[in-house]
């Protein structure tokens, strides 16, 4: 009976199973170490967007209604209430393409997180979408704003500084952290001066003092993530 061998060149070699596992579990470190880091990049690049994008269609609407319909301040809306608010909306709502009207009130959480959002450091929380006084709405991008007007009467310090609204934008409508800072950012509308990002260093909350590391509010990191283009208070 005659034998036969594999020439040499035919030999075909295979990695154990030992080393199929050791590799993949190797791969599942990598994975595990940077995966999260590339989300986050990923995840503050789309909020630096989405925050320049709504912030110039803002201005841009507020201009627009500007040269139409009159200065804010010429609008007849000097409460911090539900009324005010309504009828700043009806003259806004002309000049800007809305995806979502949710009025006054959201507690369905169409616009806006029906819950509370906190600031950079975790403290204060509001529940936005249940005031009557703020008038929400979502924009194509999915960015949710809401605005309401200064009261006269008992916001004596923000009129005298010559601040006629208030903005706040979530830059990822409903979904989470909802934290200022993070998806949540503020704006002023300034007589004089037009729409400011909060933390403007000519505002109260400039954002040396409200957007510098973790342990601040936040309140001002709308003027430092359009202003530098990134998020890097978080990583400190």
């Amino acid at each position: 009976m005659k034998s036969f061998k594999i020439p040499p060149s035919k030999i075909k070699f295979a990695f154990t199973l030992a080393e199929v596992l050791i590799t993949l579990g190797i791969i599942g470190v990598v994975a595990a170490m940077t995966i999260p880091t590339l989300m986050q990049k990923y995840y503050e690049k789309q909020t630096v967007a989405k925050l320049k994008e709504t912030y110039s269609i803002l201005s841009q609407a507020l201009k627009s209604a500007s040269q139409e319909e009159g200065l804010p301040e010429e609008w007849d809306c000097n409460k911090a209430d539900k009324e005010s608010a309504e009828k700043g909306a009806a003259i806004f709502k002309k000049y800007i393409k809305v995806a979502t009207d949710c009025g006054t009130t959201d507690t369905t959480g169409s616009c806006l997180y029906n819950g509370d959002y906190y600031n950079l450091n975790g403290s204060e929380h509001w529940n936005f979408a249940k005031g009557t006084h703020e008038y929400k709405m979502k924009l194509l991008n999915g960015t949710s704003f809401w605005f309401r007007f200064i009261d006269s009467d008992t916001e004596i310090a923000r009129k005298r500084d010559g601040m006629i609204m208030s903005f706040k934008i979530d830059t990822n409508g409903v979904a989470k952290p909802n934290v200022a800072g993070k998806d949540l950012f503020f704006l002023r509308y300034y007589e004089g001066k037009g729409l400011l990002l909060e933390g403007n260093p000519s505002t109260a909350e400039s954002y040396k003092v409200t957007c510098l590391n973790k342990n601040q509010s936040g309140v001002g990191c709308a003027y430092y993530v359009v202003t530098f283009g990134n998020m890097d208070y978080l990583k400190k």
